[in-house]
């Protein structure tokens, strides 16, 4: 067990010290270069950073350094944006379907309710035809089907208003959907100037100090 041990601690050190000197030496994509930071700040032309050049040069990585940070957050924040917006939009998609089914559920209620009307008209016919001398009974009946009728239309009314609110709601879910595309369409922009400043700022890098001119003799 101990030279087992012992193998793979050695292995381990074999195989994990290269690949910590390279991440220690290797330079992020966004870190600037050390050669560009003095051939820019250089301003001498000795080959080397003095105190005051050293403080502008990490002034200037500082920057660049926060620069790169702050967009880095802006694309985090456009991310977590859409995968807001994306959640609200599953949330009007749910809400519509739920009216979708209470609408359904209107119009059955709607056709029952026509098919009730039908059975008491058929069946105040059925009286009216059987009556000879309008007894208070088959009165009582056609008052009650007519209470009946009133209620089913009461019922027919609330459904019509419920189907108008419904509708307006998703009306208001498709304007939703319109801004919150149209703010996505927006953050991709937003990601993609960013991306194209990073390149940029890749490409130019640091710009080269201007070399110190000699005295001039008399002309």
């Amino acid at each position: 067990m101990l030279r087992t041990m012992t193998l793979l601690i050695g292995l381990a050190t074999c195989f994990g010290a290269p690949a910590l000197a390279q991440d220690a030496t290797t330079p992020t994509a966004n870190a600037p270069d050390r050669e560009r930071l003095r051939e820019r700040f250089d301003r001498d032309g000795d080959g080397r950073l003095g105190p005051g050049e050293r403080e502008r040069a990490r002034a200037w990585a500082r920057r660049h350094r926060d620069r790169v940070e702050d967009r880095g957050d802006r694309r985090e924040d456009h991310r977590d944006r859409a995968e807001d917006r994306r959640d609200r939009r599953e949330d009007h998609r749910d809400r519509a379907e739920d009216r979708r089914d209470r609408r359904e559920d209107h119009r059955d209620r709607a056709e029952d309710r026509g098919d009730r009307r039908e059975d008491h008209r058929d069946r105040a016919e059925d009286r009216r035809d059987a009556r000879h001398d309008g007894g208070r009974r088959d009165r009582a009946e056609d008052r009650r089907d007519r209470r009946e009728d009133h209620r089913d239309r009461a019922e027919d009314r609330g459904d019509r208003r419920e189907d108008h609110r419904d509708r307006a709601e998703d009306r208001g879910d498709r304007r939703e959907d319109h801004r919150d595309r149209a703010e996505d369409h927006r953050d991709r922009r937003e990601d993609h100037r960013d991306r194209v400043e990073n390149r940029r700022d890749r490409r130019q890098g640091p710009a080269p100090a201007p070399r110190p001119r000699g005295p001039r003799g008399p002309r």
